[in-house]
């Protein structure tokens, strides 16, 4: 930073560089606590003795120096850190997206909705789950389809019943396996005085029989 030569009558010839710039934080040269040299040396040819030289040199270029390796090995760990959790976050995502495929395929198929089919894919402990799911979906989804197919047949044929029975001069009623009334006809209904209404779902004993040992001879 400084050079000065002082001859030996005591003259002085100094010369110095431009001062440098700390680029480092004042935090990180306290850190390093560099400090400046200064060096004196006496001059001596051939026995005669030309005065002293002293240098002085100043620590900034070499904290600026420390600083921007040690920044440089810095953005290479945050690259390294940014690579890792770039890595970790898709590795979790491609692990968590069939949980999530699941879960809106479970919503689905609680809202009735047994057309719900999950992709197999994903780690194997989840394949096993999926195909779970979808066996179950699969199994729901036929049941339904039969007890629609059921329904309609029912509807179909208690409507060509009414049909029938409609043009019959007789009541007719139909009881289950529990003696409750499951069809009636308007006849019927005129004959014992009850209404489609109060007489379906209820029991044929109970409703209109008033002696038990009757119940053959009503029925």
């Amino acid at each position: 930073r400084k050079i000065r030569w002082t001859d030996n009558r005591g003259n002085v010839m100094p010369t110095q560089d431009r001062d440098e710039v700390l680029l480092a934080p004042a935090w990180f040269a306290a850190w390093l606590a560099i400090p400046a040299l200064e060096v004196t040396q006496h001059v001596d040819a051939g026995g005669q003795g030309y005065g002293t030289v002293s240098l002085q040199a100043s620590p900034v270029p070499g904290i600026n120096h420390i600083w921007q390796d040690f920044m440089r090995q810095v953005s290479y760990l945050a690259l390294g850190l940014l690579a890792v959790f770039t890595i970790i976050a898709s590795l979790v995502k491609w692990a968590l997206a069939p949980l999530i495929t699941l879960e809106a395929g479970a919503e689905k198929f609680g809202r009735g909705d047994y057309s719900a089919r999950i992709p197999e894919n994903g780690v194997p402990e989840m394949l096993s789950t999926i195909r779970a799911f979808n066996a179950m979906a699969e199994n729901s989804a036929k049941l339904a389809a039969s007890r629609i197919e059921r329904e309609a047949w029912l509807r179909e044929s208690e409507e060509k019943l009414r049909q029938v029975t409609d043009s019959l001069g007789e009541g007719v009623y139909l009881v289950d396996q529990d003696w409750n009334i499951s069809f009636i006809n308007p006849e019927a209904e005129r004959l014992l005085g009850r209404s489609g209404a109060e007489a379906l779902g209820k029991n044929a004993h109970a409703l209109f029989h008033r002696h038990a040992e009757t119940v053959e001879g009503m029925c």
